[in-house]
């Protein structure tokens, strides 16, 4: 059996915890090869069904970089990055940021997780892990192993060149 914080509840269904992250972190990473930032994450835009995850509230998405003029009219300012918050230009980093906070916010146990959101949540965006590839390569074996094995599943991914996803 799974412990209580290694599993989330929706739809009156017990999923993986992490899973639903790694899921989440995949999403993430297909919008930024599309070079658009959110910049509105937070755990109330991502919806896990079970099987999918989607990332919704694309009210401040935007084609990276981003200035945003006024970041102190962000009601969530507790997931915002602090270059937003700040109103100077923001990355895609601005949104694994607001992801590491997430981590940091549903209590996961896991080591390795919890270590990367640490990573994720630093201050100056340049010291953070800002990519699914920094994020795997930090991670270790047997996450960056979960990462591809999740992948492969969710888009058939077999080649380390067909993907940033190594």
């Amino acid at each position: 059996a799974q412990s209580p914080q290694s599993t989330v509840t929706t739809g009156g269904e017990a999923v993986d915890l992490v899973d639903t992250l790694i899921r989440t972190m995949l999403a993430l990473e297909a919008i930024h090869r599309r070079e658009v930032g959110h910049f509105r994450l937070t755990p109330s835009a991502i919806f896990h069904d079970g099987e999918d995850v989607t990332i919704a509230d694309f009210s401040r998405a935007s084609a990276l970089p981003k200035i945003v003029p006024n970041g102190d009219s962000l009601p969530e300012k507790e997931w915002a990055a602090p270059e937003i918050l700040e109103g100077k230009p923001a990355t895609s980093s601005a949104d694994w940021y607001s992801f590491g906070k997430i981590i940091l916010h549903v209590d996961c146990r896991d080591p390795v997780l919890k270590k990367l959101a640490g990573r994720m949540t630093e201050k100056p965006p340049s010291l953070r892990l800002s990519g699914l590839e920094e994020v795997i390569k930090e991670g270790g074996d047997r996450f960056a192993g979960r990462v591809r094995e999740i992948a492969v599943n969710l888009f058939g991914v077999t080649s380390e060149r067909n993907s940033t996803i190594t």
